[in-house]
């Protein structure tokens, strides 16, 4: 049965009442909420081309005859990009002896701040259809957690002084707690907005905002690069994603990898497991990449070239592994301390994108628990 109330304001003596027009009337406002419910789901990062199986050649190179260098002044190419500097002028070095990567010179970015922008420009417009991405070297020697401290990319089209696609972050895609060492990165162009675009400059902004010294930086051998060939080529992303109408709250995320692998140790206590590698597939040249995208923003990155990588991650851990004497397994989890909630209205996302050759591994998935 029903119960009637009344609630009536205290020095006004104003009844409350439903009102269910324009909400143009004053009173204190209650609102309804739909009935939310909870179901519990194991979910795997899966492709629509290559489903849950992770271990998929997704290398690139010039096997087919794409590629096009935009910087390499350490290997004297004469149909190399033009460099300039759109502003910051000779705090930009275009020919620093001071690092390079396989010679004598690279593009030296130590001195830049904030806003300091340099250009990588083509004689006329070039089509990227056909290609992949973009691969550069950096070596950091500084960059500050303070503030906000990032290198932007974008492509350009100088007639008409637009961008074309979107910026990216370089900070989004290298190890910037490596220091003094080269490392390559690999960016999509489908995270560049590129794909089959044309385009004939590449922009570098330096960003440097709030406490901290702007990033330190060198940068050597750019180049856009195809795929290698075949339906497993390039770089291939596979996600985790809520269905339309649902949010997914992840609790903890599973990883199971099996190779041929001899673990056994002899009179030893514990299996053998390769810190600089993955069982025995050895250290990745561009590595995975492991990104939390919430609201087309992404909120957390890593590279993950060798198992130091993973196990270095917040709360990971190894939680099992063993062996026939021929092939080898493990399995490890991260859990995260309060649920990682993924909207489908944000188009929010786990991502994780392979770069390199990863065929040879027998087995590789990736699973949440949701």
């Amino acid at each position: 049965m029903s119960l009637k109330t009344r609630i009536i304001g205290r020095k006004r003596g104003i009844q409350a009442d439903v009102d269910s027009t324009k909400g143009e009337q004053y009173g204190v406002v209650v609102a309804t909420r739909p009935l939310k419910t909870f179901d519990n789901k194991i979910l795997f990062f899966a492709n629509d081309t290559f489903g849950t199986d992770l271990n998929q050649n997704a290398g690139i190179g010039d096997s087919a005859g794409l590629i096009e260098i935009v910087y390499a002044e350490n290997a004297g190419i004469a149909t190399e990009w033009d460099t300039s500097a759109i502003t910051g002028g000779a705090r930009w070095d275009f020919a620093s002896a001071d690092q390079s990567f396989a010679g004598s010179v690279s593009i030296d970015g130590t001195s830049t701040i904030n806003d300091n922008v340099m250009q990588l420009a083509d004689a006329s417009l070039f089509d990227l259809d056909g290609f992949s991405g973009l691969t550069i070297f950096i070596y950091i020697t500084g960059w500050s957690n303070n503030g906000t401290k990032d290198i932007t990319i974008s492509g350009w089209n100088t007639s008409t002084s637009f961008i074309v696609g979107n910026s990216v972050n370089i900070g989004d895609f290298a190890d910037t707690g490596s220091l003094n060492t080269w490392q390559e990165i690999f960016i999509p162009l489908s995270s560049m907005g590129l794909v089959s675009q044309s385009i004939d400059a590449l922009r570098f902004t330096v960003i440097d905002t709030g406490g901290g010294p702007a990033p330190n930086f060198f940068l050597d051998n750019i180049q856009f690069e195809s795929q290698l060939g075949g339906d497993n080529a390039g770089p291939t992303e596979f996600v985790v994603q809520p269905d339309l109408g649902t949010w997914l709250h992840i609790t903890n995320l599973h990883i199971i990898m099996v190779d041929i692998y001899d673990s056994t140790v002899a009179n030893g206590t514990m299996l053998s497991l390769p810190y600089d590698g993955f069982l025995g597939l050895g250290e990745l040249q561009r590595g995975v990449q492991y990104q939390i995208i919430n609201n087309g923003e992404i909120k957390f990155h890593a590279v993950i070239r060798k198992m130091f990588d993973f196990m270095q991650l917040p709360s990971a851990e190894i939680t099992g592994q063993g062996s026939d004497g021929t092939n080898s397994w493990f399995t490890a989890k991260i859990t995260f301390s309060t649920p990682l909630v993924l909207k489908s209205e944000n188009l929010d996302k786990l991502s994780l994108t392979i770069n390199d050759d990863l065929s040879l591994l027998l087995e590789f998935r990736t699973s949440v628990m949701a």
